[in-house]
């Protein structure tokens, strides 16, 4: 779910405006709305590329966002994700939910219009939890 968890936070986290500030709370209500996209998900390194649809309700306060959605892939494959997010200061810290392992942790800190998260997933995914 590696794949999976990179192309939802990233077509879902990397939108946005402005430029780095200590006072969030424009940045993330940039975020507030519905949003949908398609991509592609790897579920293992072996496996071939799946086309997605997904989209996303998101909300966003001073010092939180969060985004709650689903992607659909194959006509019949289903699965519902969701991030949430916590600012303080400059760093960034939440949940992923959508992958098999379970919840993973999240962390990171934006870079101009990006929030740049790295994963810890529940279990290894492909050999390893990051």
């Amino acid at each position: 779910m590696r794949s999976f968890a990179q192309f939802a936070l990233t077509g879902g986290l990397l939108v946005a405006a402005g430029a780095a500030h200590a006072d969030e709370t424009q940045f993330l209500q940039s975020f507030k709305g519905n949003f949908a996209g398609k991509g592609t998900v790897q579920v293992t390194t072996d496996a071939p590329n799946v086309t997605v649809s997904c989209s996303f309700k998101s909300n966003a306060t001073s010092t939180s966002l969060s985004l709650d959605g689903n992607c659909r892939g194959l006509i019949v494959v289903s699965r519902a994700i969701s991030a949430n997010l916590k600012v303080t200061g400059a760093k960034y810290s939440g949940t992923y939910v959508g992958s098999r392992t379970g919840p993973a942790q999240l962390n990171g800190r934006r870079s101009g219009n990006a929030i740049n998260l790295g994963i810890r997933w529940a279990k290894e995914v492909n050999g390893d939890r990051r």
